[in-house]
């Protein structure tokens, strides 16, 4: 494979130093204005056992890639010169954001200690309670979305209100024959929205939230729509624990985190002071 390679490479070096009337570096193999790419550029372009034919379009196809990308280059150089410098001084304020982000990440980060107890998390929560509202109301409650003329809909009244294990299959039973969708999971908080989105926007006016153990339906043309609402809380109360779970553990570890990098550079600015390598000049 090598030898194709070398003969394929050498093939387009001849085409190039024809192109370029014999005036170009050792090893170049393309040129733009004075920039040039060099043969040692293309080494692991082509894989091991590549056919002669495809590995010559490979290399062709990235030499032509390699002269447009150039060309377009020069052009924003030429066209945009007047705003070059702007250009540079993002660039430059990018990579210096990029070094430091990348430091506080791969060297002062890794030491944190990411492991968050629910203790600590429910004291933070009680510390903070001001900090979380409910920007959207939730509910622990079961819904169901029948199609109108399913069978048996009294007995569905009966069982999604009640909480007897027998009534619970069953109701199980009934979604999963009749139902185009459901939530019956009544143990756990969940956005309003999340639960009800396979109802019309307009159907949910006609549903009651905020009265609990209460029965409410609504339909359309083509479905029957049942909630029943254990518990509700409206925007702007307090959230349950369990929904900021998540969100107070990364709250805690972002602390530790600003923590950790603010500690490191306090010594780095003491250690670079007693070496002196840096002033500060009046």
């Amino acid at each position: 494979m090598k030898k194709v390679y070398l003969l394929v490479c050498f093939g387009l070096l001849t085409t190039a130093c024809q192109w370029l009337g014999g005036s170009e570096p050792d090893n170049a193999i393309a040129r733009v204005n004075d920039r040039y790419l060099y043969r040692s550029q293309l080494t692991g372009l082509v894989s091991e056992g590549t056919e002669t034919e495809d590995s010559m379009m490979l290399v062709k196809a990235y030499i032509d890639n390699w002269v447009r990308e150039e060309l377009l280059l020069a052009e924003a150089n030429d066209k945009l010169s007047g705003r070059l410098k702007d250009f540079e001084e993002k660039l430059e304020d990018y990579k210096r954001s990029l070094l430091i982000y990348t430091l506080e990440n791969e060297v002062i980060a890794t030491g944190i200690d990411t492991l968050v107890d629910e203790q600590l998390i429910e004291t933070y929560f009680e510390l903070n309670k001001e900090q979380f509202q409910l920007r959207d109301p939730i509910f622990k409650a079961r819904y169901v979305k029948i199609e109108k003329g399913a069978p048996k809909t009294n007995d569905l009244r009966r069982w999604i209100t009640s909480k007897r294990s027998r009534d619970e299959k069953s109701l199980v039973d009934y979604c999963l024959q009749y139902a185009s969708s459901y939530h019956l999971n009544d143990s756990v908080w969940f956005y309003v929205e999340e639960v009800l989105r396979s109802m019309p926007r307009e159907k949910m006016q006609d549903i009651s939230f905020s009265q609990r153990n209460t029965l409410t339906e609504t339909e359309d043309d083509q479905y029957q729509y049942f909630l029943f609402v254990f518990e509700h809380r409206d925007v702007g109360n307090e959230p349950p624990i369990s929904l900021e779970r998540n969100n107070i553990r990364d709250l805690i570890l972002l602390q530790r985190r600003q923590q950790s990098i603010a500690r490191y550079v306090d010594e780095l600015y003491k250690r670079a002071e007693t070496d002196q390598k840096f002033e500060i000049y009046p």
